[in-house]
């Protein structure tokens, strides 16, 4: 991971409790990994789908790789631009679609409420290369 100061990735021996550090304007914006859903790649830059505060994404300058190896097991990567958290996970289901060879994808939810009360949830689809990795550990949650 980069010694960027302005946008990293704090873990508990740094602080309390984890959180990520962005730069929003002139000031440097604290997002608890608690309230984070999900990481997606998008050109240069990284959203984060939070439920901390009115606006519900940020932009980060990290990149997905950056994120995930300073996530470690918190973070699940389901497509080559998605990292979710795992402890967000609420759904994994089987969608049609018209466009993927087989007929079908799994699609993960990913949801939690926010400081107001209301549910945020966000879908995204999992990769044919990634179906494997989320099917493992949705199995060993099962069996525990």
């Amino acid at each position: 991971m980069s010694g960027r100061i302005s946008e990293r990735i704090v873990n508990a021996r740094n602080v309390p409790d984890d959180a990520i550090y962005i730069h929003k304007y002139n000031d440097t914006v604290r997002i608890p990994l608690g309230n984070v859903l999900a990481f997606k790649a998008e050109d240069k830059y990284v959203v984060i789908t939070h439920v901390s505060g009115t606006q519900k994404e940020d932009l980060s300058s990290m990149t997905i790789a950056e994120i995930e190896e300073a996530l470690g097991t918190r973070g699940m990567r389901i497509h080559r631009s998605v990292i979710i958290m795992v402890d967000k996970l609420v759904k994994l289901s089987k969608n049609e679609a018209k466009s993927h060879i087989d007929g079908t994808h799994l699609v993960a939810v990913v949801s939690k409420k926010d400081d107001d009360g209301e549910v945020v949830s966000k879908s995204f689809t999992v990769s044919r290369r990634y179906n494997s990795v989320i099917r493992k550990y949705t199995k060993r949650i099962r069996t525990c």
